[in-house]
């Protein structure tokens, strides 16, 4: 026998972790938004349709960007004949503050380069 039983009960989770609980900045109310980006129960047309709706649909949400896409990958064309809904969303997120910091660095060095080209 490895150790105490009582590490094993302490430790053992019935249940996944909420969105919430992860710490990502998604909260309950981002998520529902995220499964509602593609209505799958009517036509939603080809998959670079579908694939166009997920990467133009990003949330502000903590200070945060927080993006997603279904898993696993919808079939190339929605048919009548086509059932598809998600099992899982990759949810990538990323602070606000860590992306407009980049953005503010090449404003700066776009600056200085349009100074340097006008005043040598």
């Amino acid at each position: 026998m490895y150790g105490s039983h009582s590490f094993a009960r302490r430790h053992t989770r019935t249940t996944p972790p909420s969105v919430a609980e992860i710490g990502i900045g998604v909260d309950a109310e981002t998520l529902e938004a995220i499964k509602n980006v593609v209505d799958y129960s009517s036509s939603w047309g080809t998959i670079d349709d579908l694939n166009r709706k997920y990467e133009s649909t990003v949330f502000s949400v903590n200070d945060r960007f927080v993006t997603a896409y279904p898993v696993p990958i919808p079939p190339p064309v929605f048919n009548k004949v086509t059932t598809y809904y998600p099992d899982f969303f990759v949810i990538m997120s990323v602070e606000q503050a860590e992306v407009l910091d980049k953005v503010d660095v090449m404003d700066d060095r776009i600056d200085d380069d349009q100074v340097r080209k006008r005043f040598g």
